[in-house]
């Protein structure tokens, strides 16, 4: 009996997880399973995905507790990747820009995972219009003297947020952060929010004053990708061929009638 086929689009840390969790808890049946996406794990400079440079989600943890609540992303995605194709997943680099380009991949009794996060909102067969970014920047900086961590994310309206977040190893690196605005689509730099950041950390942590021992490593943007009535997590079945004056088809082939089960997983901000 052949394996049931699953095709994941985004390889983003939801895409990443769900065909983690699908290829290695036990007792599940076995699945065949493909990523597909345009951005893999190795596209760290890539700004169209907030994955690599996610800050953090601090949370309580027993003294003494030896639980590893800190993950790289810039190690975990790979390191992700690389168990994956270990257990057997494959990965297809591919603009996904129809919801009927992996629907040969997914056959008649396959189920597509929808991890697109923010491109759920251009995939047509989706158009998610409800779907929207926001815009984060921070400051990776190496500081080793700056250990600990702060944060203050009650006045994220006023972009008067602050977070600082020692990241694991041995260089002695931070990220420093933050903003979060909404439906900014602006993935360049700013220079004077990157001022404004640096001031609002260095009120709380003076050591980051120490021009010395502080080293501004990269300034990045990345866009979380949010959802105004917040994560849509559902079960959708959809018909192809799409039918619609507006469905244009990229690929010059023809589309097999079938009902897609589409598995949607985005919207996380």
């Amino acid at each position: 009996m052949s394996s049931q086929k699953v095709v994941i689009m985004g390889a983003g840390v939801i895409g990443l997880t769900t065909a983690y969790i699908l290829a290695s808890e036990p007792g599940l049946q076995k699945y065949d399973i493909t990523i597909v996406a345009r951005d893999m794990p190795e596209d760290m400079d890539s700004q169209a995905w907030a994955s690599p440079w996610a800050g953090a989600n601090w949370s309580p943890m027993d003294m003494g507790g030896k639980d590893v609540r800190i993950k790289r992303p810039l190690l975990y995605l790979p390191f992700l990747k690389s168990e994956l194709e270990s257990l057997g997943v494959r990965f297809v680099r591919k603009r996904l820009r129809s919801i009927e380009d992996v629907a040969d991949m997914a056959g008649y009794d396959g189920i597509i995972v929808n991890a697109l996060g923010i491109g759920a909102r251009s995939l047509v067969g989706v158009l998610d219009t409800s779907v929207f970014p926001i815009r984060g920047q921070i400051i990776l900086v190496q500081a080793p003297h700056c250990t600990d961590y702060y944060s203050d994310t009650t006045t994220y309206e006023e972009d008067g947020a602050f977070y600082i977040i020692p990241r694991p190893g041995p260089n002695g690196t931070i990220l420093i952060g933050g903003t979060f605005q909404e439906h900014n689509w602006d993935t360049s730099h700013n220079e004077q929010t990157a001022k404004e950041i640096f001031a609002r950390c260095a009120k709380v942590e003076p050591k980051l004053l120490d021009k010395d021992n502080v080293k501004i490593l990269s300034h990045n943007v990345g866009l979380r990708p949010a959802r105004e009535s917040g994560p849509r997590v559902e079960i959708e079945t959809i018909s192809v061929p799409l039918v619609g004056e507006l469905v244009s088809r990229f690929e010059d082939k023809p589309i097999q009638q079938q009902a897609l089960r589409v598995v949607h997983a985005y919207g996380f901000g």
